[in-house]
């Protein structure tokens, strides 16, 4: 009796691993000196997704500013300050940028979300 425990803990294990390789990731990064930015979403790794949003946003001084995975992300910014905010839908990772970014004259520049 006790095999079979070890081995049902065993399956749920490896399942669990088939599962997390099946994580979205996306990534938006930014220009602080031209504003562009460049968003990625639904792609099978962190790093194809800071690729792809680098390759987007297309100017010499983009930088990954936020990446995430199964979820949504946005950028908001203000004069010096950059921040970012994640959540469940595009309206929550918009307004948590916002509060990180601060009271006055944020604004969001970007967002973008996993198919999860």
């Amino acid at each position: 009796m006790r095999r079979v425990g070890v081995w049902a803990a065993l399956l749920t294990l490896v399942l669990a691993g088939c599962q997390a390789s099946g994580d979205k990731y996306g990534a938006i990064a930014l220009s602080e000196t031209t504003g562009r930015w460049g968003p990625s979403y639904d792609l099978a790794t962190q790093a194809s997704a800071e690729e792809a949003a680098l390759r987007y946003c297309d100017a010499e001084d983009c930088r990954i500013v936020v990446w995430f995975a199964n979820t949504c992300g946005a950028v908001a910014r203000r004069a010096e300050v950059v921040a970012w905010g994640l959540g469940e839908t595009r309206e929550v990772a918009e307004d948590a940028a916002l509060a990180e970014c601060g009271p006055d004259g944020c604004e969001v520049v970007g967002w973008a979300c996993t198919a999860r």
